[in-house]
């Protein structure tokens, strides 16, 4: 399942790519949710429950809608910013349906959210962080923890924004790009 961000649809890089790992190397099949948060009149200013509440069940009806579809023995979640946030609201409610088998890519994901952080630290999924050290969501004591409690691994990007580019410099930003797309490749194989 790919989540995006609020402004970062899974049509961009850091959620197309994987996609086209997912279907193309993995075999899998690729649930997109394509939210638009951001054209809901006052969406931003309810107060982080409510939207979280949201955003919860959204992402829930369309799961359960394709865990009807056919059996799955594992689940692939990755995330965008608000959609890392998205992976922790379900997390717990797929925890019991798939013990030890799902695993979650976290690209650049809301470290400052205690819902998300909480939700990590609950369920120790294995986990993939992608960030960067000039992104307003990073926090390096969060990511060590989460790391250390999933087993999972970090790819941290001096200078990266939240967009997990190098501002004025587009070489290095493809640099990046690649540099987490192949992580992910090596993550979603099992690696």
């Amino acid at each position: 399942m790919l989540l995006p961000g609020l402004n970062y649809s899974t049509r961009l890089p850091l959620l197309h790519y994987p996609r086209g790992l997912l279907l193309n190397e993995v075999k899998a099949d690729v649930l997109q949710v394509d939210y638009e948060y951001h054209r809901i009149p006052g969406f931003l200013d309810l107060p982080a429950p409510v939207r979280n509440a949201r955003m919860e069940g959204d992402i829930l009806a369309v799961l359960e809608a394709a865990l009807q579809q056919r059996p799955y023995r594992r689940l692939i979640l990755v995330g965008k910013s608000l959609g890392t946030l998205g992976i922790s609201l379900v997390l717990p409610h797929l925890a019991s349906r798939f013990p030890g088998a799902i695993r979650c890519a976290w690209l650049t994901p809301l470290l400052t959210d205690a819902a998300l952080v909480d939700a990590v630290r609950q369920v120790q999924p294995a986990s993939l962080f992608a960030a960067g050290t000039a992104d307003p969501y990073y926090r390096a004591d969060v990511l060590e923890e989460l790391c250390a409690v999933t087993g999972g691994r970090a790819v941290l990007v001096p200078g990266a924004d939240h967009g997990l580019e190098i501002p004025g410099d587009v070489e290095r930003s493809l640099d990046v790009l690649r540099q987490v797309i192949l992580a992910v490749k090596a993550f979603v194989a099992g690696e």
